[in-house]
């Protein structure tokens, strides 16, 4: 039997009149026996039954059907679980049948995003070598004739001339993909 307060205390009462304040008297309430139901009233009952192990997912029967007999069972194939389903009046797809494996655990599963349709990594620009100073610095230290400073010379023109071109193409890529004319912008 629990015990609660019958009522507040009145709030018209000053503190003169009482030392320490006082707490109104318990009445006691009584509380209802256990209700006691049949076992075939249990049963028919979703509310009245006892409650299960694991939380009810609020998936399709079919699919709790074949996590079910994978648990049981896990090494299943798919044409026996779906004979099953069959007896039972379930449709079964191979889908629902991976799913359900992959939810048990029983086959590896990839993050999203990680198949033939992913997105590449965007590629990033990367600064020059530095290396190419040293390597002119080198060659200017093994010139021994005039001839030798004439082809590093022409060497490094063809070089510049190369880069030039090339950043030329890039430049009119970069125009074409941008549908860019001269002639619009006057």
């Amino acid at each position: 039997m629990e015990y609660v307060p019958a009522a507040p205390v009145p709030a018209d009462t000053s503190a003169s009149e009482h030392a320490a304040p006082l707490s109104p008297p318990a009445v006691p309430i009584p509380t209802p026996d256990p209700v006691t139901v049949p076992t075939s009233h249990a049963a028919a009952s979703p509310i009245l039954a006892a409650p299960s192990a694991a939380p009810k997912r609020n998936g399709s029967p079919a699919f709790d059907f074949l996590v079910e007999s994978l648990r049981a069972e896990p090494t299943l194939s798919y044409r026996e679980l779906q004979t099953r389903s069959m007896a039972n009046s379930y449709r079964v797809a191979p889908i629902m049948y991976g799913r359900a494996k992959a939810l048990l655990g029983l086959v590896p599963v990839a993050p999203r995003g990680q198949g033939k349709s992913r997105k590449p990594a965007k590629q990033t620009l990367q600064q020059a070598d530095a290396g190419s100073s040293d390597h002119l610095s080198q060659e200017l230290s093994n010139v021994r004739s005039v001839e030798d400073l004439v082809q590093i010379i022409k060497h490094l023109d063809d070089e510049r001339k190369w880069l030039r071109s090339l950043l030329e193409n890039i430049a009119n890529l970069i125009d074409e993909a941008l549908d860019y004319s001269p002639d619009a912008s006057t």
